[in-house]
C-alpha cells in the first residue's frame, strides 16, 4: 500500500483554499481522509474531488487505497472471474456507505492467485479457527478436500452448499474476504438467504436482481432461511431499513411487471434485472462479461418462494453458467450443436455458451410478451387463488396420509408441490401448471377426489372464460 508523505495539516496550510482534485488524486485514501478533518474548506474539496470519481473508485479505494491499484484489481477480476457481493455490492445501488468487509466470491482455481495479489498490495491472511496459519497450505488442503467431499460452509450470513472456504485478509482496519466457491460463484449468490443481498459486481456490469423489491420498495424477501445465524443476517438488513417479508403478495406473484412473479422471465439479460455498466479504468481492454443470459426460475411452494437453477459446465470455458430448468434441454441441444467447433478451436466454449443464452432469452421473452397482453387483474386474481387451493389439495392428501400409514410413510410418498408458470413452452394463451408429488394409484385416487371437492374444475372452466387455457400436469417423482 502506498504511504502517507505529507501530514494532513500541511496539506492544508499548503492549499489555504483547498487541495486541487488533481493532487488529491495522487494521495491514499487515507491521507484525503485525514485532510478532510482540518476544516470545511478541506471538506468541501474532498466532497467536490470524490464526487467525480468513477463510482467503482468511491466504493473500493476505501479497500484498495488508490484508484490504479482499483484498475489493476478490475484486471485481476476479469482474468479469474470472482464476483463482489455481500454489502459492498448493495452499497454500489444505494450509495449508503456503512462500515463492512468486502467479500469477494471466487472459484477455488483462482483462489491462490487473488490471495496473492492480495498479499502484494498488503493484505496479511488471518488463519480462522481450525484454518492453517500457511495460507498456501490451507489452500493445498481445502482443494484437495473440495475435490472428494461435498461440505457446506457456514460463511457470516449465509450457508451454501456451493462454498468451499471462506479466508480473511487484513489491512489495518479493513477486512477482505476471499470466498471459495465450488462450482459458480453466481450459484452461491442465489443461495442467500433474502431478495437485498441478491447483488454482484462482475469486471464489467453491476447487476441487482430484485430491483424493484430492493430499491424501489427497500424491501427484503426471505428466500432460503437456515437456522437462527442466518436470522441475525435478515435482522441486520432490516435494521439497515429493509422491511422483511416471507411471503410474497397475490400481486408479486401474478404480476408481470413485479420482480416475484412467476409469469416473466428471470435472468441477467431479463429487462427487469437492474444492470450498470461499470467503468473500467484498467490500460488493458476488458473481456466479455460471460454472466450476461444466465437464467433461473423462481418458483413458489404454496406462498414462500425459493430460486431453481441448474449449474451446467461447458467444454472449454473459463466457467460454469446458471441455467433455468426450463432451458437445460434448449442449452444442452445448443452445446450438442457447437461441439465439434470448441473442439476444433473455431469457437470458444464460453462464446458458444453466450450465443446459446442469447437465443433462451430471445425466446422466452418475446413469448412472456403474449402473457402481459391479455392476463387481466381480475384473472391474475383467479389464477394465485386456484394455485393455492390446488396447494392445499396436496396438503390433505399428505395429512390424511398421515393419519392412515404415520408419518414416515407419509414423507417417503409424497414431497412438496412445486407450483410454477411454463408458459414458455406454450402460446401466450396457454398457462400450464405443474403439480410434482409422487402419482401412484392411491393418490391420484385422492385426487381426484379433492379435485371434485375443492371444485378446481369449475375454477379452470371460469378461467377459460377470460381466455387462458389450463395444462394441470401430474409428474411421477418417485424413485
Amino acid at each position: 500500500m502506498p504511504v502517507s508523505i505529507f501530514g494532513e495539516q500541511f496539506l492544508a496550510d499548503l492549499y489555504p483554499n483547498g487541495v486541487p482534485a488533481t493532487e488529491l488524486a495522487s494521495l491514499h485514501y487515507e491521507d484525503v481522509q485525514k485532510y478532510k478533518t482540518t476544516g470545511p474548506i478541506a471538506e468541501d474539496a474532498v466532497h467536490h474531488y470524490r464526487a467525480g470519481l468513477p463510482k467503482i473508485v468511491r466504493l473500493l479505494d476505501r479497500f484498495l487505497g488508490h484508484q490504479l491499484i482499483v484498475g489493476q484489481f478490475q484486471k485481476l477480476q476479469d482474468s479469474t472471474g470472482f464476483l463482489i457481493s455481500g454489502s459492498v455490492a448493495l452499497q454500489y445501488f444505494t450509495e449508503d456507505y456503512y462500515t463492512t468487509d468486502l467479500n469477494l466470491f471466487c472459484y477455488i482455481d483462482g483462489c491462490s492467485r487473488v490471495a496473492g495479489w492480495l498479499s502484494d498490495i498488503g493484505y496479511q491472511f488471518t488463519a480462522r479457527q481450525n484454518q492453517s496459519e500457511d495460507f498456501n497450505n490451507e489452500f493445498n488442503s481445502v482443494r484437495q478436500k473440495s475435490a472428494t467431499e461435498n461440505p457446506s460452509v457456514i460463511f457470516k450470513d449465509y450457508l451454501s452448499l456451493e462454498i468451499v472456504a471462506v479466508w480473511n485478509f487484513e489491512w489495518k482496519s479493513q477486512l477482505i474476504q476471499l470466498v471459495a466457491v465450488r462450482a459458480s460463484p453466481l450459484a452461491a449468490v442465489l443461495s442467500f438467504h433474502s431478495s437485498c443481498v441478491m447483488n454482484f459486481l462482475s469486471h464489467q456490469v453491476a447487476y441487482c436482481l430484485f430491483p424493484e423489491t430492493t430499491l424501489n420498495e427497500k424491501k427484503n424477501l426471505i428466500l432460503n432461511m437456515h437456522g437462527s445465524q442466518t436470522a441475525l443476517a435478515v435482522a441486520k438488513y432490516a435494521h439497515r431499513g429493509f422491511e422483511l417479508f416471507t411471503h410474497a403478495s397475490k400481486r408479486q406473484v401474478v404480476d408481470p411487471k413485479s420482480d416475484l412473479s412467476i409469469f416473466r422471465f428471470h435472468s441477467t439479460d431479463d429487462a427487469r434485472c437492474r444492470k450498470e455498466e461499470i467503468k473500467w479504468i484498467c490500460p488493458s481492454k476488458p473481456a466479455p462479461d460471460f454472466l450476461r443470459g444466465n437464467s433461473w426460475q423462481l418458483r413458489y411452494e404454496g406462498t414462500a418462494a425459493c430460486l431453481e437453477y441448474d449449474c451446467i459446465p461447458v467444454q472449454d470455458a473459463k466457467r460454469k453458467y446458471i441455467v433455468s430448468p426450463l432451458h437445460v434441454s434448449y442449452v444442452r441441444r445448443g452445446l450438442m450443436d457447437f461441439t465439434a467447433s470448441i473442439q476444433d478451436g473455431t469457437i470458444t466454449g464460453d462464446a458458444a455458451m453466450t450465443l446459446i443464452l442469447r437465443g433462451a432469452v430471445r425466446r422466452s421473452t418475446a413469448e412472456n410478451l403474449g402473457t402481459k397482453e391479455f392476463l387481466m387483474t381480475s384473472t391474475l386474481s383467479k389464477l394465485y387463488n386456484l394455485m393455492m387451493v390446488m396447494y392445499g389439495v396436496f396438503h390433505s392428501i399428505k395429512k390424511v396420509r398421515m393419519a392412515r400409514f404415520g408419518s414416515e410413510s407419509a414423507s417417503n410418498n409424497t414431497v412438496e408441490p412445486k407450483i410454477f408458470c411454463v408458459n414458455h413452452r406454450f402460446s401466450g394463451t396457454v398457462i400450464a401448471i405443474w403439480v410434482l408429488f409422487n402419482v401412484s394409484k392411491w393418490n391420484n385416487g385422492m385426487l381426484t377426489a379433492a379435485v371434485r371437492e375443492h371444485g378446481i374444475g369449475e375454477k379452470m372452466i371460469d378461467l377459460e372464460k377470460s381466455g387462458v387455457h389450463i395444462q394441470l400436469h401430474t409428474e411421477d417423482i418417485t424413485p
